[in-house]
């Protein structure tokens, strides 16, 4: 599944891992760290920067996919939130949010790389 920024055309990751609440979310960045064209996606308003690598971008979303806060190079045990009307967020690896970039009231977009896009042609584009 392939995760994109339609406001601009841009892929923002080529795979999405999706993370569970509770207390498995509190261990997911030193378990999946967000490398380039990766994305952690998280359920609730707000996250919490601890046990991961490194610094991370985290773009938090309301409930049509649009985005309603951007926290830049979000540093290791820091946190961010609870973001008003944002339902669930993504973490991305530090930086990705300028290089594609990504900005609030942008639309976000989950798209499956299907057998038939591949078919006609589609892949991903090389800009990671």
């Amino acid at each position: 599944m392939l995760l994109g920024n339609a406001s601009r055309g841009r892929i923002v990751a080529k795979s999405i891992i999706e993370i569970p609440g509770g207390f498995a979310k509190i261990f997911a960045l030193a378990r999946h760290a967000p490398l380039a064209g990766k994305a952690l996606h998280f359920p609730g308003p707000a996250a919490w920067a601890a046990f991961g690598p490194a610094a991370v971008d985290v773009v938090f979303l309301d409930g049509r996919s649009r985005v309603v806060h951007v926290a830049a190079r979000l540093r290791r045990w820091r946190a961010v939130g609870p973001i008003d009307g944002a339902r669930e967020h993504f973490v991305l690896e530090a930086g990705a949010c300028e290089r594609i970039p990504i900005r609030e009231g942008d639309l976000i977009e989950r798209t499956p790389l299907t057998s038939e896009r591949i078919a006609a042609g589609a892949k991903p584009p090389e800009h990671f």
